[in-house]
C-alpha cells in the first residue's frame, strides 16, 4: 500500500472554495432573514367582538377565524383608534417592534399591554399551521407636521426575520355646510385642503349637501320625525362612503375629521348624540369610540342666536318693504325658509339642549368676529328697521361688537376653553356685500384649519363642547293670521 501524500493546494484554489463557501453561507443567512413575512390584515369589522375590540386568540374557533381570509392592507389612519392584525406563520415565538412614535403593539390574549415591543407565543389552528397573532394600534397623529408618512413594523423570531412597511396618513376630512347652502361654499376650503395633502373624497356619496332638499333642517337629536333629521342622516352615510373610499385605497380607517361651517357644526354634534340602535355614534365598527376624530366648527351658534330669536318673533308682521308679505314669505322667496332650523336655533332652543354636551371628540371653536365698519353689518341692520325697531344688528347682538353679524362670539365658542377657541377678527358670517370677508372664504380660517388638522390631539387646543345651560322653551309654529 502506497503512503498517503498530501499534496498542496494552490492558493488560488483555496480562495476560491472560500469565496464559494462563505457566499453559500451568505445566501443561507439571507433565505433565513427574509424567511418571516408578515401579512398585515383587517380586522374591522370581521374579527371584531360586539364591544369593538378584536377577538382574543384564546379558543380553536377563535384562532381559525383570525387565520381566515380577510382584506390586507398597506397603511392605517393616524386616529388612535384604527387597528391592524399581523399574522406570521411561525412555530416560535415571534417579537414584533414598531417605533412608540408609530403607534402601539400587543399579543391577541386577555390582559396583554401595549407597548412598542410585543413577543408573542405561536397558536396552533384546526388544520395543524402554527400563527403568531400581534394586534397594531394606530397612534392619534402622524408625526412630525405632514399629513402622511411611511414606518416599519419588524419581526424577529430565533434566526429569523421580516419586517412590513406600511404608511401613517391623517383622518380624512369632511366638511359640512351651513344654513341656507350648499356644499359648493366650500369648495375654496376643499381645493386648499388637497393642495396641502388632506384626504377629501371626491365621490358625490362622500358628499354632505343636504341644502339642495332641505335648506333650513333640523339638527334635534330627538326629533320625532325621520324627515326632521334629514341633514344628520346625510351625514352618517357620506361618513361611511368616506371610511369605505380610504379602506378601497388599502388604508385601514375608523374616524373621520369633520370641518363645519355655521349650522353644520350643531348637525355634526346632534349625530354624535343619537343614541337609537340603528344608528348610535359608538359601534363596534369604529371599536366603541366614535366616527368622529376632531371637530372643528367655524361660526358655529352652539348657544343659539338672537338673530333667530327676532325671526321668530316677527315671522308674522308684515312690512311694505316686503312688498306686503310676511317677514317668513319674504325669506321664503329670495331662497331663505325659515325650516325648522330657524326655530331650533333660538336662545332657549330645546334642540340644542337635547344635542347637550360633546365629549370623546377633539374639538375647536374658529370664532368670527366682525370688522367695526362692516358693510354686510350695514345691510342686515336694515332688517329690523323695516320691521319698525330702532334696532341696530349690533344691538340685537349685544351691543359689544363681539359676534360675526349673525351669532355672538359666546355662542361661536360653545363652552370651550380659551385654549380651544380661535378669534378670526375682520370676519363676518357670510359676505352679503362683498367687500366684506366671509367666514368660508377666509384665508387666515383655511390656514388655521390646516393647522388644527395636523396639531396634537392630545393637545390643549382642543376641548369638549358643553351643554347649554339655560331653560329651553318650547315653540309651536301657528299659520299667520291674515
Amino acid at each position: 500500500m502506497k503512503p498517503f501524500r498530501f499534496h498542496a493546494v494552490p492558493p488560488q484554489v483555496i480562495l476560491i472554495v472560500g469565496v464559494l463557501w462563505c457566499g453559500t453561507i451568505d445566501v443561507l443567512r439571507a433565505a433565513d432573514d427574509v424567511a418571516l413575512p408578515v401579512e398585515v390584515i383587517e380586522p374591522n369589522p370581521a374579527l371584531l367582538s360586539a364591544e369593538g375590540s378584536v377577538i382574543f386568540a384564546d379558543t380553536l374557533e377563535a384562532i381559525d377565524r383570525l387565520a381566515g381570509n380577510h382584506p390586507t392592507r398597506v397603511g392605517v389612519v393616524a386616529d388612535g383608534v384604527s387597528q391592524l392584525l399581523l399574522r406570521v406563520r411561525a412555530s416560535n415565538a415571534v417579537t414584533f417592534s414598531v417605533s412608540p412614535r408609530f403607534g402601539e403593539l400587543r399579543d391577541l390574549s386577555d390582559g396583554a399591554n401595549a407597548a412598542s415591543t410585543a413577543t408573542v407565543q405561536p397558536r396552533a389552528s384546526s388544520d395543524g399551521t402554527w400563527w403568531i397573532f400581534a394586534l397594531y394600534t394606530a397612534p392619534n397623529d402622524v408625526p412630525g407636521s405632514g399629513v402622511r408618512r411611511m414606518f416599519t413594523i419588524s419581526a424577529r423570531g430565533g434566526t429569523r426575520s421580516g419586517s412590513t412597511v406600511l404608511r401613517l396618513e391623517s383622518p380624512p376630512v369632511l366638511l359640512v355646510h351651513g344654513l341656507w347652502s350648499n356644499s359648493s361654499t366650500l369648495s375654496g376650503l376643499n381645493d386648499f385642503l388637497r393642495r396641502n395633502g388632506f384626504r377629501i373624497c371626491a365621490d358625490v356619496g362622500c358628499t354632505v349637501n343636504y341644502g339642495t332638499v332641505q335648506p333650513a333642517p333640523s339638527f334635534d337629536p330627538v326629533a320625532a320625525q325621520l324627515d326632521n333629521q334629514f341633514a344628520v342622516n346625510q351625514l352618517i352615510t357620506a361618513t361611511t362612503n368616506v371610511l369605505n373610499a380610504v379602506r378601497q385605497d388599502g388604508i385601514a380607517a375608523a374616524q373621520v375629521d369633520v370641518v363645519a361651517h355655521s349650522l353644520g357644526g350643531l348637525i355634526a354634534r346632534s349625530r354624535a348624540a343619537l343614541r337609537d340602535a340603528e344608528r348610535a355614534y359608538l359601534r363596534p365598527e369604529n371599536f366603541q369610540r366614535g366616527d368622529f376624530h376632531k371637530l372643528i366648527s367655524v361660526g358655529t351658534p352652539h348657544r343659539g342666536t338672537p338673530v333667530a330669536d327676532f325671526l321668530i318673533s316677527n315671522r308674522c308682521v308684515r312690512s311694505s318693504f316686503f312688498q306686503g308679505r310676511t317677514l317668513e314669505e319674504y325669506f321664503a322667496s329670495i331662497g331663505r325658509p325659515f325650516g325648522r332650523a330657524i326655530e331650533e336655533l333660538r336662545t332657549v332652543s330645546p334642540a340644542i339642549t337635547n344635542v347637550g354636551a360633546t365629549t370623546g371628540i377633539r374639538s375647536h371653536a374658529i370664532v368670527g368676529i366682525a370688522p367695526g365698519k362692516s358693510p354686510t353689518e350695514g345691510l342686515l341692520s336694515s332688517l329690523p328697521r323695516a320691521l319698525g325697531y330702532s334696532l341696530t344688528l349690533d344691538d340685537l347682538l349685544g351691543g359689544n361688537r363681539n359676534h360675526d353679524t349673525i351669532v355672538p362670539r359666546s355662542s361661536q365658542a360653545g363652552g370651550l376653553p380659551r385654549s380651544a377657541v380661535t378669534l378670526a377678527r375682520g370676519t363676518v358670517h357670510a359676505d352679503v356685500d362683498v367687500r366684506d370677508t366671509g367666514e368660508t372664504e377666509s384665508r387666515f380660517i383655511r390656514r388655521r384649519i390646516a393647522q388644527l388638522l395636523r396639531a396634537p390631539a392630545a393637545s390643549k387646543i382642543f376641548g369638549n363642547f358643553t351643554a347649554l345651560e339655560t331653560n329651553a322653551v318650547a315653540i309651536v309654529s301657528q299659520p299667520c293670521l291674515e
